[in-house]
């Protein structure tokens, strides 16, 4: 795994890990909520296979990336095109896990000159896609309420939590996997997955800012026009979801003209990841004209 440290215009620095081929597709990932640039690791031997450049970033705030004051959804398209460009990407694919979702949407929104594809994988949907008895475990659907409803509130609780939920990376998995159905807690239970998803919450919470303010565009109106698209977008998730569940991603779906879902019955949030990574990047390695 190769680290960059990428210097941005106004000062601030992108942290990025590199796997994969060196010449193969440029491929930029965004990592969920929690995570970090470190998740990328589990996807070194197939995308090396697959001949693709696969670029994690760490958002502003996460990981070993400096904070952006105040920052919202559409700054991130900025951070994307500027770190492509010190890492000579003219163009390049997208691909949002989880809470990266948004980001990658709003990426392709704002720069569809240089985006080829857009992946959503088992992608979070903005709060008004969220449906009663969708079967969202409990601790998710209250922290999205709380961050539409009492944004003030999120961001000092994130940051006094940060350290605790840091030193306690492996509490955190064993709750997930107890409250996940059968295919997340036997993908759980891999002990090599639990090291990396360990070190990437671990490195996520360096600061706990970064999940402050995305925990605040999650709850936040993402003002997105959906409709307005334009590169294909591959969708990927699990019908027995807990984390985000499948009614999140028929919703986007629904609003993207040019959208291809592929969803798996009784896959959850992380086996659709695990068990699917293959043709997962061989959609995501076809090569930007």
């Amino acid at each position: 795994m190769n680290e960059h440290r990428i210097r941005l215009p106004g000062g601030r620095t992108l942290a990025a890990a590199e796997v994969g081929d060196p010449d193969g597709t440029p491929l930029f990932l965004f990592h969920g909520f929690p995570g970090s640039r470190l998740g990328v690791q589990l996807a070194h031997e197939e995308a090396q296979r697959q001949g693709v450049r696969l670029i994690a970033l760490d958002r502003p705030g996460w990981g070993q990336s400096d904070p952006l004051r105040g920052r919202r959804l559409h700054d991130w398209p900025a951070d994307l095109t500027a770190a492509a460009d010190r890492l000579h990407c003219d163009r390049f694919n997208v691909l949002g896990l989880s809470g990266g979702a948004p980001f990658s949407l709003a990426s392709a929104a704002a720069v569809p000159d240089r985006i080829g594809r857009v992946g959503v994988l088992c992608g979070l949907g903005p709060v008004a896609a969220m449906r009663k008895g969708d079967g969202m475990i409990w601790h998710n659907r209250l922290g999205l309420k709380l961050a539409s409803r009492a944004r003030w509130l999120v961001g000092p609780a994130l940051i006094v939590a940060a350290p605790l939920l840091r030193h306690l990376s492996g509490f955190a998995i064993d709750n997930l996997t107890r409250h996940s159905g059968a295919a997340d807690r036997a993908a759980l239970s891999d002990p090599w997955v639990r090291q990396v998803f360990g070190r990437e919450f671990r490195e996520g919470f360096r600061s706990g800012a970064g999940a402050a303010v995305d925990a605040r565009i999650y709850g936040a109106a993402w003002d997105l026009d959906f409709a307005a698209i334009v590169p294909p977008v591959f969708l990927w998730h699990g019908e027995a979801d807990t984390i985000v569940p499948v009614s999140m991603a028929r919703w986007v779906a629904d609003k993207i003209p040019d959208v291809h879902p592929t969803y798996y019955p009784g896959e959850g949030h992380f086996s659709v990841v695990l068990n699917h990574l293959p043709e997962i990047v061989e959609v995501m390695r076809v090569r930007p004209a």
